[in-house]
């Protein structure tokens, strides 16, 4: 009975923080919502979307981004307006909703502490709080893509225990990640971080058995999403092919620094100074993000496998930076600040991890007082930059 009533007082206790969380990704989405205004890229999506959907069809083949975020703001715009908040509520709606999906995925990778802290920290992150109102698809892009890791992670752990998935599991990834091709052609970076993990984890189960039925399985799935992508693949071989490079070549180096101060402070901090500091605390974080800690030993629907818990994550989070550097080598350099967002919340689950990196050791001050120092560094450097985005008209996007 003592230990139901604890178990009960813990899940009220989510609960009740969970809705707090999503509370302060609510506020900081919609805060300042019209403070600027329309901008080029999002005056092409209103135009576009204020257009018969056979003409948002034909717009979108000649454009660089698939359709579906314009079906969205098609129908978004019908019901709610095209001002200024309403076609920007669209974006915000989808931040929060990714805040939600990092709490579901950390808890499913590491347990309902990381991942109520990751979600925490993807609330308030600055590089999600931007693109959360902003008129186009990028917001819709990480959404959907931590929505196909989700259920992909989830596929793999029945799989792994031997559970039937049933049509609901598999049908949900299939939908989601074809959803997530049809709204941006940099998706298949989410679709080969899959297959690689994928692939990792059949050669740790191999004595298991089974292993060309799970193949099978695995590959019947993916030719189910190239089967509802497939009227779009013309078009997309026609305009990635003949598209131009979309920016300079640059390094390696560059490529990774950028990534990892969109990711820690988002697009309104300068390089150098005491950004360089803060970066460092960040990369400190994510580093110790690696070991194990902080996973909840009552929490069973937390993945024990450390492949998930540990190498998926890191995975996910370098993902991105690694396409944009194999495509510099490639001659076809494709460097966007904006790229790196798909890889947002797989980065508040590794910062997450090493806030709690030290929740194992016996001294209770020191795992308590660590987890303390770590939010509240990571907490007051999203400030500073949040500060930034929201009064700072050097940070401003350029006025439509």
């Amino acid at each position: 009975m003592e230990a139901d009533g604890k178990r009960v007082r813990r899940r009220v206790f989510l609960t009740w923080t969970a809705t707090l969380v999503l509370l302060v990704a609510t506020t900081l989405r919609f805060y300042r919502l019209t403070a600027q205004s329309f901008w080029a890229d999002e005056g092409n999506s209103i135009s576009l979307a204020q257009r018969s959907l056979v003409l948002v069809t034909r717009g979108a083949a000649h454009d660089i981004h698939p359709p579906l975020y314009y079906y969205l703001l098609w129908g978004w715009i019908r019901i709610f307006g095209d001002g200024e908040f309403a076609v920007r509520a669209l974006s915000a709606v989808l931040g929060v909703a990714l805040v939600y999906v990092t709490w579901l995925l950390g808890c499913r990778l590491s347990g309902r502490r990381v991942g109520l802290l990751a979600s925490f920290l993807a609330a308030i992150s600055p590089y999600q709080v931007y693109y959360s109102q902003e008129a186009r698809m990028y917001i819709l892009a990480a959404l959907l893509g931590a929505l196909s890791v989700y259920f992909f992670v989830w596929l793999l752990e029945n799989a792994g225990h031997g559970r039937r998935a049933g049509f609901l599991l598999p049908a949900s990834w299939v939908l989601v990640t074809a959803g997530g091709l049809y709204t941006h052609y940099s998706f298949p970076v989410i679709v080969l971080l899959e297959n690689v993990v994928f692939a990792l984890w059949l050669v740790q189960t191999w004595q298991r058995g089974r292993v060309w039925q799970r193949l099978m399985s695995w590959a019947g799935l993916q030719l189910a999403v190239l089967a509802l992508y497939a009227p779009w693949l013309p078009i997309t071989y026609r305009q990635v092919a003949n598209w131009p490079a979309l920016s300079p070549a640059y390094g390696p180096a560059f490529i990774a620094g950028e990534a990892l101060r969109l990711l820690s402070l988002g697009r309104t901090v300068t390089p150098g100074g005491l950004t360089s500091w803060l970066l460092a605390g960040f990369a400190a974080l994510c580093l110790l993000g690696l070991f194990p800690g902080g996973r909840d030993k009552w929490d069973k629907r937390a993945a024990a496998d450390p492949l998930f818990a540990t190498l998926l994550p890191a995975f996910y989070t370098v993902t991105p930076a690694l396409m944009m550097i194999a495509l510099s080598l490639a001659g076809r350099p494709a460097y966007r600040p904006k790229f790196f967002l798909v890889a947002s919340p797989a980065f508040c689950i590794m910062l997450a991890r090493g806030t709690l990196a030290l929740w194992k050791l016996r001294a209770r001050w020191l795992r308590v007082g660590w987890a303390v120092v770590a939010v509240t560094f990571v907490g007051a450097a999203s400030l500073v930059s949040l500060h930034n985005y929201y009064f700072d008209p050097r940070y401003a996007r350029d006025d439509y």
